[in-house]
């Protein structure tokens, strides 16, 4: 298991407010080269929330399996992710560097290029795309306050793909609904 930080995340090195769908999934196939040139066996990716984005952005190949939990949201003009921005208590400048307050405390810097790369993606295309080569699951939280179910329509009807609905929130916070999503996750990567 490789677990990472892109860049400007966490200990990882480059800026925050530098970073994008494009930047991240280029992160991710470095990430996906380095596990290829030094394990061996198949090669799955979890992603959650965000991280979904990425992944479908890069669509990468020579994946056996990959689990989106928290399928992002549709809405790539942005709205969404602005409003809640805003509903913290954060600024939003497409132009320059938005200040997003994050539940941890911390203030989560975001560029312009970020906004501009997330206009440009498709994520149903993207989606569909990614589940034309390699299996794909995504797993929707019931309970998702971050995002609403009508921003995740679509989703579902793609062929190829399977879809999971159980009872959680955005992050699966509570111990048995968490306890759940990791039976479902095991049970993918072992069949």
């Amino acid at each position: 298991m490789v677990l990472f930080d892109l860049s400007g995340c966490g200990k990882s090195e480059g800026k925050e407010e530098d970073s994008n769908l494009l930047k991240q999934s280029k992160d991710l196939k470095a990430i996906i080269n380095y596990v290829h040139a030094n394990y061996g066996g198949d090669t799955y990716i979890i992603a959650h929330s965000f991280g979904t984005f990425v992944t479908a952005r890069l669509s990468p190949d020579n994946i056996q399996k990959i689990i989106f939990v928290a399928m992002a949201n549709k809405d790539t003009s942005g709205n969404s992710i602005k409003d809640r921005i805003r509903s913290r208590g954060g600024t939003v400048d497409e132009k320059g560097t938005s200040l997003y307050p994050r539940t941890s405390g911390g203030i989560q810097k975001i560029g312009s290029s970020f906004w501009l790369e997330l206009a440009r993606f498709d994520p149903i295309a993207e989606v569909r795309k990614l589940a034309s080569k390699t299996s794909l699951t995504i797993i929707e939280p019931n309970q998702d306050e971050i995002v609403k179910r009508e921003n995740r329509e679509g989703y579902d009807e793609i062929q190829n793909l399977h879809y999971i609905r159980l009872d959680g929130s955005h992050d699966f916070a509570d111990p048995e609904q968490r306890k759940t999503l990791i039976q479902h996750v095991s049970s993918i990567l072992t069949a």
